[in-house]
Formats: C-alpha cells, structure tokens, sequence
C-alpha cells in the first residue's frame, strides 16, 4: 500500500502538467504574440499611468510569447515580454519599459502551493513568475491563462519604503516608483506591430 501511494503521489503531478488541461494551446508559434493595454489606468492600476505612460494618445501596450512547456523547469523562461513605449515611456526616449524581457519562474516555489494557485474560477493557470525591466528594476508577475483563451499579466513592483506612502522629499523616478498594472492580452497571429 505505501509502494503504491507513493507511485500516486508523483504519477497525480505528471498527469496535470502533461495533457490533462492543454494549456500548450495557448503557445505562440510562427510569429504569434499576445497583445494588450494596461486595464483600469488610474483605478486599478498605478505606476503604469504617468503621463508618459498615458502616451499622449497612444495605448500602453504589452506583447508577449508564450511556452506553456517552460511553466514547471527550475529557472524556466515561459515567456517573454515587451511594450510599445520607446518613445513616451518612463524609460525615456529611446528605450521601452520592457525590450524582449524574459518572463521566470521561480524554481523553489516550484514545490509550494503557490505553484498551484488560482485566482479565479475561469482561470486555467495562474503562474508567479519575475520578470526584469529596462530602467525601474525587477518586478513579480502573475502570468495567468484565462480559459477563454485570453491570458493576463498583472505587473507588481514595490516602490521603497520612504516613498510608499507618497513622500514628497523624494521624487518619483523609475527606480522609486511603485507599479501595478494589469495587462488583458489577446492572441495576435501577426504579432503586435512593435
């Protein structure tokens, strides 16, 4: 009986990463990306709606490939990232907020629970995940795939302590700033156009 357990004990996690929910359909291939704009600028997410941000008319948006298979490898790279913002970001003038940034897992939280998380019930996967900027530094990610077929990134990065609550004596600049973005994309098979 104990032999038999512990067979079950390791066979159960091989059957929900390999096959049982398909998330490999969600992939990008031949020039695929998902595409989509910050959710709830100035309600649900900040730090993402500065006025260059804002992009004096143009959208924020971020572009991501995908690699389900790359979800539970210790240090895998799922995904990577950029957006559109070269020209009006936080950045500057010539370099966007995230430029082909590799999207990682988090190989010890691997074995936790949070590795089985779910955030909603028309969630399919819910992925922790880091993920390195340009010029404001790394920030965690919630990679999820919405069963619709639709994945979110939602964007969290800490500002330090002594500006957290507003303080004035130190101006905001991209390594201060505190960000939470939520980012609805879509799959794209002509890539985002950035």
């Amino acid at each position: 009986m104990n032999q038999a357990s512990n067979t079950l004990g390791w066979l159960i996690p091989l059957f929900t990463l390999f096959g049982c929910h398909g998330a490999d359909r969600f992939d990008t291939r031949n020039g695929e990306s998902y595409c989509g704009s910050l959710v709830g600028q100035g309600t649900i997410s900040t730090g993402f709606e500065e006025t260059a941000w804002a992009g004096k008319g143009t959208e924020s948006t971020l572009a991501l490939t995908l690699s389900t298979g790359e979800f539970y490898k210790k240090d895998g790279v799922p995904a990577v990232m950029s957006s559109n913002d070269s020209a009006f970001g936080p950045c500057g003038p010539s370099q966007a907020l995230f430029e082909r940034a590799k999207v990682r897992t988090l190989g010890a939280a691997l074995g936790d629970r949070l590795s089985s998380m779910q955030l909603n019930d028309d969630h399919e996967e819910d992925l922790v995940t880091y993920v390195d900027s340009t010029c404001s530094g790394s920030m965690l990610g919630i990679l999820s795939l919405i069963k619709n077929g639709d994945v979110e990134m939602r964007l969290l990065r800490p500002a330090p302590a002594s500006n957290a609550m507003g303080d004035s004596a130190v101006p905001p600049n991209p390594t201060e700033t505190e960000r939470f973005g939520l980012f609805v994309l879509r799959k794209s098979k002509s890539g985002c156009g950035f």
